[in-house]
């Protein structure tokens, strides 16, 4: 893809070193040929908005799934060394590091690159958990123009004798929930323990296309003016919104009721968001890499610009659904859906009659409400996802 092509926008990944459990959404383009050294590429692209908007920004981009916004996903075990090679391909400094838990502070950084240069740094995985990797320089303006992208980091074995967590040193409550899963009253078998594939990334973001502008123009963005005028236009999930995040299976929650998901919140841009979940209420396991010691069942969350927070969603049956009307969906003989659902045609393999029920489907969006809409356009024209549940293994 040549400098400044439109960005056909989807989630990618590449892997460092050996690792299981990538969810199926980003396996598609994972670049499985460059494990030793990963190379990122620092580019410019146009980014089509959900009113078909093209608005110029920056991306970083792999050899094999080219430039994306968010970046491909670094995948990575605990104790794994990461070897990165960033190469500037823009007309001014740029960079790469690892954010820590505060606005401009970096566990690793390239520093300044300067044009047409490279870097490579090594560093070892951090702790296993979720973090932002973005461009150092005039922080957070570049991370905003588009210059952001996840790392996320796997443990290597579960504590002997209890459930996979996605952390190192789970604290008891959080690790009582995963053994929890599929194994007792609350979370019933035939349902499932949480698997690492069954995990949903969700950058939030937002784009004042001014900025955009200025930088398509080589002008030097101040920082205080940035932090202090910048006034969002359109918000993203994934860098997608309204229809073109909702309909987006890796932007969605899907799985049948007993298969419980994980969610890894990212915020790279510059407003506060309250993500809220509709079906089922979701359990809070992480802040900015603190593993919680009380784990607190939430239905909606604050993010805030460069927080990440991790979030289990339980894919329970919803409990606004009466008993008596869930037995019906799960055995295929709901009045409340529709014959010949397009999404699952044809008879049911266990009844042999029309599906009817399932899926069926619920939202996630922000409880700022200014955030729904594109330039002041029809709700939801912003952060929103769907959750949709399959079938039931309950």
């Amino acid at each position: 893809m040549n400098r400044r092509d439109f960005i056909k926008l989807g989630l990618s990944a590449i892997t460092a070193g050996a690792i299981s459990g990538i969810p199926p959404i980003f396996k598609v383009t994972e670049a499985l040929a460059d494990r030793e050294l990963i190379n990122l590429d620092i580019t410019e692209v146009w980014h089509e908005m959900v009113d078909l908007t093209q608005v110029y920004s920056y991306a970083y981009a792999g050899p094999i799934t080219g430039p994306s916004i968010p970046g491909p996903v670094i995948f990575a075990t605990d104790g794994d060394l990461l070897r990165i090679r960033i190469t500037n391909s823009l007309g001014k400094n740029h960079g790469f590091a690892v954010l820590g838990d505060i606005e401009g502070d970096f566990l690793v950084s390239t520093g300044p690159i300067p044009p047409g240069e490279n870097r490579t740094i090594a560093f070892p995985a951090p702790p296993p958990g979720t973090y932002i990797y973005q461009d150092p320089v005039a922080s957070p303006v570049n991370r905003v123009l588009g210059l952001h992208g996840v790392l996320i980091v796997m443990p290597r074995i579960p504590v002997a004798g209890n459930a996979l967590t996605p952390y190192r040193n789970p604290t008891p409550a959080v690790q009582q929930l995963f053994n929890d899963l599929g194994n007792s009253a609350h979370f019933p078998p035939p349902g499932e323990p949480w698997r690492p594939e069954r995990t949903n990334l969700w950058v939030f973001s937002e784009i004042d296309p001014n900025y955009n502008e200025l930088a398509r123009q080589g002008v030097e963005i101040n920082v205080e003016d940035f932090e202090r005028n910048f006034l969002p236009r359109y918000f993203t999930i994934n860098g997608k919104s309204g229809f073109f995040s909702a309909e987006d299976h890796d932007n969605s929650l899907v799985g049948m009721a007993g298969e419980p998901r994980l969610i890894r919140n990212v915020h790279v841009g510059m407003d506060t968001h309250s993500p809220h979940i509709h079906a089922n209420h979701g359990y809070l396991l992480s802040v900015e890499g603190e593993v919680q010691e009380d784990v607190f069942w939430i239905d909606t969350w604050t993010m805030l610009p460069g927080e990440c927070k991790d979030v289990l969603y339980p894919m329970m049956p919803p409990p606004d659904i009466p008993p008596d009307t869930w037995a019906r969906l799960k055995n295929g003989t709901s009045e409340e859906g529709f014959d010949g659902n397009p999404r699952h045609p044809g008879p049911d393999p266990i009844t042999g009659g029309i599906r009817r029920g399932f899926p069926i489907a619920y939202p996630m969006h922000s409880h700022q409400e200014l955030s729904q809409a594109a330039a002041g356009g029809n709700y939801p024209q912003g952060m929103i996802v769907h959750i949709e549940f399959t079938g039931t293994l309950v």
